[in-house]
């Protein structure tokens, strides 16, 4: 018994009678691998993405640390104490900022904090 006729959906006739031929045009092993290779870089982009909003969010921690230590200790006017008080001291949610330019807008506001 050949599969030929025991298939009664032309379509797949035609996709095993395809498969057949020489060439190979029935198979899809290239495009399964290009697929694969395209998954795989989005993913490797969203990792380094990530990894680098952690290191702006810790370098920002950091300075925003050395800022208020600065504001606490130096000897000044009280005008200058409060404003060390405007900034905040709890810890960001890295994954829920949008991208680097919310480090670089953050940046900007702790340095305008001095």
């Amino acid at each position: 018994m050949n599969a030929l006729d025991i298939i009664k959906i032309e379509i797949d006739r035609q996709f095993l009678l395809s498969q057949r031929q020489k060439g190979r045009i029935g198979c899809m092993h290239g495009r399964d691998k290009n697929l694969q290779k395209t998954e795989e870089g989005k993913i490797n982009r969203l990792e380094a993405v990530t990894k680098r909003k952690k290191t702006a969010y810790t370098e920002i921690e950091l300075t925003s640390r050395t800022v208020d230590s600065e504001v606490i200790f130096s000897p000044s006017s009280d005008s200058d104490s409060d404003a060390g008080e405007n900034i905040p001291n709890k810890p960001l949610d890295v994954e829920k900022l949008p991208n680097s330019q919310t480090f670089l807008h953050l940046k900007i506001e702790v340095i305008k904090t001095l």
